[in-house]
């Protein structure tokens, strides 16, 4: 296909977001794992591994499904419910079942059976300018009209949250119908699919679900617009932005396969995908930095695709710290999160004359005069981890009204920003504005010095500024290796734009009035 090579090139760009010398790990240990965490008759979700018989071929989905069936005590539980949650035909030789631990004990006596595992939860969630940025949108030079097409003819499947209904950067303008080898379907009670969203499924708990497909998360949302989002005029945040957005292959086709996390459900996807004929696999879903091959559902679901010509890129994880990606199996393009050479600046004025450059999503607020120093209020001076936070009712009983309140970084830090609004605060830096922890430290002693005027400061909006350096380079929140498990390898493979980049959002009106969210340190991309 026409693209094909350079496609995979744009596949490095999109992913941020949002990882050969593998564990050796022998068959004992493997049937082990089957015992941890489990009460002997206590119905459990496990990942039943096989190895296919040799002497036996099957003839399609159903025969295999039912070898599969052969290897459970009983059809359905006491309470009517199926024990067999999935049958795997392409992602693995397994299936995933409702046992007890002593079930499993006895099925390791069974022909054919490898290991088994718990089902757990895989829960951490791993644009306007960057098709400039990176070279692809000029038209003499640019690999979106001299190679690739801007991805036009690709499927890609991404496996995530899902997708809103009627966001812009999925309409199918100027999109080609679906390839005429696509086996996927959409057949949705509340979504209609598109040329641009060609199909989709979501697996939920044993559960092929055809009513749930809707992005109630965001991630999926997200992740799919930067790697194939459609090109939006006039994509703004707060007013401004004002510019044509898109993904970076805005001429793929995506399918979505909607996943609640967990390894069984995240498996099926895989199986689907590989099934339905996409092209590339996007997974920005991150596993324990500890994890064997073994335990990590996208090291052993790309192999296979893989040997089916599929490219699977993931990401490398937002823990920041070394040896601490998410994924390291040699066959996966694992993709770390880089700068770009623009941000929003913006600078803190404190009543000493000294000024911190910061970070922000704003340009100059009209309701803010930066003429005005207003006072700084630390909720958080007794340590306490709600006010440190500004968590919700933390600031029920200080006096921050129309106030610079400063807050900790952390989880929802958008929600803090609320709170501080209900509270009547003017601004809160650390979320609204961000600057780096030392210069944090030295606006907290100018907060603790004693004597002389009571600390006050006020907020220049800088808007748009270009020739960061350096550029690109990794984030902060970016994982990175070396491997913990896989020889010390350096991973991430690649690095692309995952900080300061405009992305579809679910929420009209959350957090900026718009469908698109401008992304800041601390969002999971």
């Amino acid at each position: 296909m026409k693209g094909s090579t350079s496609i995979l090139v744009l596949l490095f760009i999109f992913l941020f977001v949002m990882s050969v010398h593998a564990s050796q790990t022998s068959d004992t240990n493997l049937r082990s794992v089957a015992s941890q965490g489990s009460n002997s008759n206590e119905i459990m979700t496990y990942i039943i591994h096989l190895t296919k018989p040799e002497c036996r071929t099957f003839l399609g989905y159903e025969e295999l499904e039912s070898w599969h069936r052969s290897f459970l005590p009983k059809m359905t539980l006491d309470s009517g419910e199926p024990r067999l949650v999935y049958s795997y035909f392409e992602v693995m030789t397994g299936f995933t079942a409702r046992l007890t631990l002593e079930e499993v004990e006895a099925m390791q006596r069974m022909d054919g059976f490898l290991y088994a595992k718990l089902d757990v939860m895989r829960s951490e969630l791993d644009t306007t300018y960057t098709p400039q940025y990176l070279g692809l949108s000029d038209p003499s030079t640019g690999i979106w009209y001299t190679e690739s097409n801007m991805g036009e003819g690709i499927v890609i499947g991404v496996i995530d949250s899902g997708i809103p209904r009627n966001h812009p950067s999925f309409s199918d303008d100027q999109m080609l119908p679906k390839p005429v080898n696509w086996n996927g379907t959409c057949n949705f009670a509340n979504f209609s699919c598109n040329n641009k969203i060609i199909g989709g499924v979501t697996f939920a708990n044993g559960s092929k679900m055809n009513s749930a497909l809707v992005d109630t998360g965001g991630h999926g949302t997200h992740v799919a617009s930067i790697a194939a989002g459609n090109f939006v005029k006039n994509a703004m945040v707060v007013g401004k932005f004002n510019y044509t957005a898109s993904g970076m292959a805005p001429r793929a086709h995506l399918s979505i396969y909607k996943t609640f996390y967990s390894r069984a459900d995240s498996l099926k996807c895989y199986d689907q995908a590989m099934i339905d004929g996409v092209n590339i696999i996007n997974y920005s879903i991150g596993s324990n930095p500890t994890d064997n091959f073994y335990d990590d559902t996208a090291a052993f679901s790309a192999y296979k695709a893989t040997e089916k010509g599929i490219s699977v890129s993931v990401s490398v994880g937002n823990r920041g710290n070394p040896k601490s990606l998410s994924h390291s199996a040699p066959w996966l393009t694992v993709v770390g999160a880089s700068w770009l050479d623009r941000r929003l600046a913006a600078k803190v004025m404190l009543g000493n004359t000294n000024k911190f450059i910061g970070e922000t999503g704003f340009y100059q607020p009209t309701q803010f005069n930066s003429s005005i120093f207003r006072p700084i209020v630390y909720p958080g001076v007794n340590n306490q981890r709600e006010t440190l936070g500004c968590w919700n009712g933390s600031l029920n009983n200080i006096n921050v009204k129309d106030k610079i309140v400063l807050c900790w970084a952390g989880n929802d830090n958008i929600g803090k920003g609320r709170v501080v609004l209900a509270a009547g605060g003017a601004a809160m830096i650390l979320m609204v504005l961000h600057v780096t922890s030392n210069d944090a430290n030295n606006i907290l002693n100018y907060y603790n010095s004693p004597g002389g005027s009571p600390p006050n400061a006020s907020i220049i909006f800088n808007g748009q500024v270009s020739g960061r350096r350096p550029a690109p380079a990794i984030t902060p929140t970016s994982s990175r290796g070396p491997s913990l498990t896989n020889g010390g390898i350096l991973k991430p493979d690649v690095i692309a734009p995952g900080y300061e980049i405009l992305a579809a959002s679910i929420v009209k009106g959350s957090p900026f009035n718009t469908y698109f969210k401008y992304d800041k340190l601390r969002y999971l991309i």
